[in-house]
């Protein structure tokens, strides 16, 4: 996608911009070097794909711009000021809409009109927390958020579930 968004903008790789691409390799610890080395080629700008990228971004350089292309929540993580006004060299595209959560638990209701029970799973709690602020929003009653950091903690939290019988739903 973003070759292709480069091409309909009219650049042209090798020809009308050079693009130095890096990867981790699935290895977050190498992400400082890789962007260090960015910083060295003296790139205009550096765009970033995930949280872990973007935060090794912003450790290693507060000179070249760079764009993040998602991000769950910047303001809440302290990477930029405020949406309207990101400050220093960062902006990009955030995914956190709490004013949405509302109506998405309302469509779902409608799918699931015996629905009684959400489960919100995700890497940040403030994700989360916006979604129960949207319940409350919709006047739907849902249990209190849980923080659970690691897979062994769901069995803590299993007997709280309860199972669905064969045959059913």
């Amino acid at each position: 996608m973003f070759r292709q968004g480069l091409c309909e903008l009219g650049y042209v790789e090798k020809e009308t911009i050079v693009v130095e691409y890096r990867h981790s390799g699935g290895k977050p610890d190498r992400l400082p070097a890789l962007v260090a080395e960015l910083v060295r080629l003296k790139v205009d700008t550096i765009v970033t794909s995930g949280p872990s990228v973007t935060r090794a971004a912003k450790h290693t350089t507060s000179k070249i711009p760079f764009v993040f292309a998602q991000e769950g929540d910047p303001v809440g993580s302290g990477l930029v000021a405020s949406l309207a006004r990101p400050g220093g060299n960062i902006t990009g595209l955030s995914t956190y809409s709490p004013e949405l959560h509302g109506k998405r638990l309302e469509i779902l209701k409608e799918v699931i009109p015996r629905l009684a029970r959400v489960a919100v799973l995700g890497t940040s709690t403030v994700e989360g927390h916006a979604l129960f602020k949207g319940a409350r929003t919709c006047r739907k009653s849902l249990a209190p958020p849980v923080s659970v950091s690691r897979p062994a903690e769901f069995q803590r939290y299993r007997a709280c579930v309860p199972s669905r019988k064969q045959g059913k739903g």
